[in-house]
């Protein structure tokens, strides 16, 4: 019975390992699709992320970017091999920083005597096949403290930083959180 037990374990655990979902989750998403035809329709805003007005920018620096990782970006969704969607679920910029190192108390004094800029945003992006089925469906966020941003500046800085960590969390390899 211990034989049987120790096999089942391991035929469980090597299907678990090379199951194409995890496969997925370790070379990311550019190797599956090879180079493929990107679309990407205008970035949606909810409404907790109002004052976030340059969802053109972002879409436009991700785009950029796919196609310097080789992508073909494509005006059309019929055209397109894979389509990209971004909404904006929040947004906010502040003056000071809020604190949030609550960890240890002296960490809360620290942060609470800090006097920064901060921008976040939080998006949630869905890469899918053109007839619709999800590839990678995920929350992407970024967040900048600086000693002083640049009103307006904030959304150029703000836009390349979650472009950049979701061109790494989908497509790097070894970027995927699954």
């Amino acid at each position: 019975m211990g034989k049987k037990y120790l096999v089942g374990i391991l035929i469980l655990f090597s299907a678990i390992l090379l199951s194409p979902s995890n496969i997925l989750a370790k070379s990311g998403l550019a190797d599956a699709l090879g180079k493929k035809r990107v679309y990407m329709p205008e970035i949606t805003v909810d409404d907790k992320a109002e004052d976030y007005a340059y969802e053109k920018n972002l879409r436009d620096i991700i785009l950029k970017k796919l196609s310097s990782r080789a992508f073909g970006i494509v005006n059309d969704r019929r055209d397109a091999d894979i389509v990209i969607t971004c909404r904006v679920l929040e947004y906010d910029f502040f003056k000071i920083d809020p604190v949030d190192h609550i960890y240890f108390p002296l960490a809360a004094v620290f942060d609470a005597f800090i006097k920064n800029n901060h921008v976040r945003i939080k998006t949630l992006v869905t890469v899918s096949t053109r007839e619709g089925k999800v590839l990678w469906k995920e929350p992407v966020s970024g967040t900048i403290t600086r000693k002083k941003i640049v009103p307006q500046e904030e959304y150029r800085i703000i836009n390349e930083r979650v472009a950049d960590v979701f061109i790494r969390e989908c497509f790097s390899e070894g970027g995927n959180r699954g």
